[in-house]
């Protein structure tokens, strides 16, 4: 479903007032209502952005002990601050540490590799000891549940500081723990390590903390957390800095580098984020801390050259292991309802970017494993309907340890109790949630009406820095037929221009068909302000397209055609069934949520069926593209991509010639005829009469829909379909560059048409 985030006719005159108080549009001002910023002083504080928004660092729960720790360490003694392997680790630890050298403390900054393991890793610890002989350690972005190893510092006289951002466990360490998780007087509970970090030198050092916004930044917008609230201010802030030149070296020499066009949320996040990260995920996030910490150029510029060179490593192994874990993926149950994937093999820094992968991709929580000394450790990623944590909490009877958000976790398992946990968290997630749960509403700004100027398009860019919760605005449009057509030959792009806005579409080859159909269709698009010679433009970019059903005659032709398409091609094996069992296989199938993929090639039968179905996701053409979500789709065409164990056809179609990849079993509803042959005549002298309108435009057509329009509508749009399919294969159409005409011919024999033959069939009974 599409949901439009503002309902105007509501919030008319609050519209109108922040329209006028802030000098933006009627429209504008409307999307920011849509998001919540309701208030005159709401949007004076989205618009503007401020560090005067940022709490008081001392109404943090622990830091004022924290501080006093810290001051109270003497000229001979050291502190060894640790961090994590990510970007928020690195750059907490890069800020605490260049923080603590600034007021005359002995600092040193470590880190544990993957291989480590996450948080405070005794072999770590133990280099830490060894080299620097600490007097205070100070964690940063880990620690909260560090409690065996934070005793066992204490007890060689090491004291400890905590500074952390991840939920807050059931046991946590007995030291000074800083955490933003706290329901403390902060209030604010959406930080990032590095905010937190932040947060800590603010109170050490005050006004100068701000040095360090370009990190704070770069991790917030790297750990992917909220872009509202104190996060906005302080990624605005960041974003100035590193734009205005302020900011450390190895940040300029990352942009420049990844070749970044503009300094921005989006090329921070796409393009020097991951090549911080990559450093980590290749077992050497040490060069990325050196790169950080480092004032000399020439060095930083060899060790970011060694950053760019793992991310190109990573993104190669990265779609290795995809690949791997998609073959894995389909030896499983389509009725899962999470994925749980492991082998020896796997690169423990890449799994968590492949679990994201997929669980984007199957709609499921996914978690890939990768064992090390005798443990199984994994990365989880979850949809927004499950929090995984819960659900590792719910299962953590079977886990040696986890640890995370509510959307990504890390845990251990041993291997003999993989299984079980797999049947635990899949009970888990069948208990909490339904198949409609599972059905993720599109939620978009604005359902366009009207053009997107070029104005309107600057003033969306008041929106940034965009980010999670604070997403780049998303327009929906309703449209019925376009014209899409590849950006050149043989481009998997294409371009198509609605009513409001030209659009790009990367990777819509696939669609192309359903685009140019004349069915009632919503295309999802990001607009946005493009430059070409000096010159701005907007140009929208299709992020995703949705097709309903409707009951009118467009859509009524578009699925007698689709099966037209279908005829002579080798049927598939299946099961018959009646209306009966196709009841009791709608109403399994809601309770199993995935699996099972029901095909209606007549609107009848969506009328027939309206009840039982409802609930469930119906589309035109093409099923979810890789989701195995249980789903109605209307005129079933070509390969099904997604691994179902069942597909139900609720009527008859011309020709049940489906390929899948896993063969699922198919059931047909052979008491209903799936061909709609209402309006069609078999009659001879009906069809020539079609050929002879045909042929006396003189025309070539470039669709059936063409020809339609060409003919002045005199026919009914199915009968000029079968009428020009039959023709086709008796050599009374003909084909050129793309387009079809009809030529001279006689004696020919409509038999010999094999469409001609099989609708002639269906009428006939």
């Amino acid at each position: 479903m599409i949901i439009e985030r503002c309902a105007t006719a509501q919030n008319e005159n609050l519209i109108r007032e922040l329209s006028y108080k802030f000098s933006v549009s009627e429209r504008f001002a409307a999307i920011l209502v849509g998001r919540g910023i309701n208030t005159v002083e709401k949007a004076e504080k989205f618009l503007n952005p401020s560090l005067s928004d940022v709490g008081d660092p001392y109404l943090m729960k622990g830091i004022k002990d924290a501080v006093k720790r810290i001051l109270a360490v003497g000229e001979d003694e050291t502190i060894v601050v640790y961090g994590d392997y990510d970007v928020d680790g690195i750059s907490a630890a890069t800020i605490l540490t260049k923080a603590l050298r600034s007021i005359g403390k002995n600092a040193y900054a470590v880190i544990p590799e993957r291989k480590d393991g996450y948080g405070l890793s005794d072999a770590v610890i133990e280099r830490a000891l060894e080299e620097y002989c600490p007097d205070l350690l100070i964690t940063v972005d880990c620690g909260i549940g560090a409690v065996n190893e934070v005793e066992y510092l204490k007890d060689l006289g090491v004291d400890v500081i905590v500074t952390d951002h991840h939920e807050i466990p059931d046991e946590v360490p007995d030291c000074i723990i800083v955490n933003c998780k706290f329901n403390d007087d902060y209030r604010y509970n959406a930080l990032c390590g590095a905010g937190v970090a932040y947060n800590l030198v603010r109170a050490l050092v005050g006004g100068r903390a701000n040095d360090y916004l370009d990190l704070v930044a770069l991790a917030t917008l790297a750990d992917s957390m909220p872009l509202a609230g104190e996060n906005r201010a302080l990624v605005s802030e960041g974003i100035k800095s590193i734009a205005d030149g302020k900011c450390i070296y190895a940040i300029k020499a990352l942009l420049k580098i990844a070749n970044a066009k503009e300094i921005s949320a989006t090329s921070l996040t796409y393009s020097v984020a991951p090549r911080v990260n990559a450093a980590g995920r290749m077992g050497d996030a040490a060069t990325a801390l050196r790169a950080f910490l480092s004032d000399d150029k020439s060095e930083v510029d060899y060790l970011v050259n060694r950053l760019s060179e793992y991310n190109i490593t990573r993104q190669a192994d990265c779609e290795t292991l995809y690949r791997e874990a998609k073959s894995k993926l389909e030896n499983k149950s389509p009725l899962l309802k999470v994925n749980i994937l492991y082998d020896k093999r796997w690169n423990t820094g890449l799994v968590g970017i492949v679990s994201a992968r997929l669980t984007e991709e199957t709609g499921k929580p996914t978690i890939l494993f990768t064992e090390s000394s005798g443990l199984w450790h994994g990365s989880a990623r979850s949809i927004n309907s499950i929090n995984i944590y819960e659900a590792l909490r719910a299962t953590g009877y079977l886990l040696e340890d986890f640890g995370g958000h509510s959307q990504a976790a890390g845990l251990t398992i041993k291997e003999q109790n993989i299984a079980e946990f797999e049947t635990a968290l899949d009970s888990y997630v069948s208990s909490h949630c339904s198949v409609s749960d599972m059905t993720a509403d599109i939620i978009v700004d604005e359902i366009v009406k009207s053009p997107v100027s070029i104005e309107y398009a600057e003033e969306l860019e008041k929106l940034e820095p965009c980010g999670t919760d604070n997403p780049k605005p998303v327009f929906a449009e309703h449209v019925g037929d376009v014209s899409a057509t590849p950006l050149k030959y043989g481009s998997p792009h294409i371009s198509l221009k609605t009513e409001n806005c030209n659009l790009l579409y990367f990777n819509g080859l696939q669609d192309i068909k359903t685009l140019n159909s004349p069915i009632n269709k919503v295309i999802i698009y990001e607009p946005a302000v493009s430059v070409f010679n000096g010159k701005k433009y907007v140009k929208g970019y299709i992020r995703s397209l949705t097709s309903s059903m409707s009951f009118d005659e467009y859509t009524d032709y578009a699925l007698f055609a689709s099966q037209l398409d279908s005829v002579g091609k080798t049927e598939n094996d299946y099961e018959t069934i009646n209306d009966e069992t196709a009841k009791e296989l709608i109403s399994s199938a809601k309770k199993e949520i995935f699996g099972t993929l029901f095909v209606i090639s007549s609107p009848d039968t969506v009328k027939q069926f309206e009840n039982e179905l409802k609930g469930l996701d119906t589309t035109v053409f093409s099923t979810c593209k890789k989701s195995n979500l249980t789903t109605v789709c209307c005129g079933l065409r070509g390969c099904i991509n997604a691994l179902y164990e069942r597909i139900v056809y609720l009527d008859k179609p011309l020709c049940v010639s489906v390929e899948t990849h896993n063969g699922a079993k198919i059931f047909v509803n052979t008491s209903r005829r799936g061909l709609n042959v209402g309006g069609i005549s078999i009659d001879r002298r009906a069809l020539g009469e079609v050929y002879i309108a045909l042929k006396n435009t003189g025309r070539k057509f470039v669709s059936v829909f063409d020809a339609y329009n060409a003919t002045d509508r005199k026919f009914n749009i199915k009968q000029i379909a079968f009428a020009i399919k039959s023709f086709y294969e008796l050599g009374l159409i003909k084909i050129s560059d793309g387009k079809f005409y009809a030529v001279d011919g006689k004696g020919k024999v409509l038999d010999d048409s094999k469409v001609y033959r099989a609708v002639r069939d269906v009428i006939n009974g």
